[in-house]
């Protein structure tokens, strides 16, 4: 089964959309995918192959797919909890905890297709 480790913060109405878009996916990709709450980032160390993340970043329009931990670098942080990710995605890199990040970058802000975008990448994922 996949697992997509997800972040917010549902008291911050800027970084709760994640939340609120996984309590809609996890009907849908139930037996599939497993959906973990990211509150510690402990849960990053790992030897996996690949983590799947899925968050919310300011400047961005519609769902993007970042794969590089230095592109993340370059988005801008919703809250400061994105510039912890950012440095401990780093550091686990240079440990060689993690080998391949793929991190599911949603907009603050929620729009018309933004579940079918959402699907349309982590299908793609799931292909890989």
């Amino acid at each position: 089964m996949i697992q997509i480790y997800y972040l917010g913060n549902e008291f911050i109405e800027s970084d709760s959309l994640a939340i609120e878009l996984v309590d809609e996916l996890k009907n849908k990709y139930e037996g599939r995918i497993e959906f973990i709450a990211m509150d510690t980032f402990e849960k990053m160390i790992t030897t996996k192959d690949e983590q799947i993340f899925f968050d919310v970043a300011d400047g961005i329009d519609k769902v993007e797919l970042i794969e590089s931990i230095d592109d993340f670098e370059n988005v801008k942080s919703s809250t400061a909890h994105d510039m912890d990710f950012s440095f401990f995605l780093k550091l686990n890199k240079e440990l060689e905890n993690i080998k391949k990040v793929s991190i599911i970058c949603i907009p603050i802000k929620r729009y018309e297709n933004i579940i079918k975008d959402v699907t349309i990448i982590i299908n793609m994922l799931i292909k890989k």
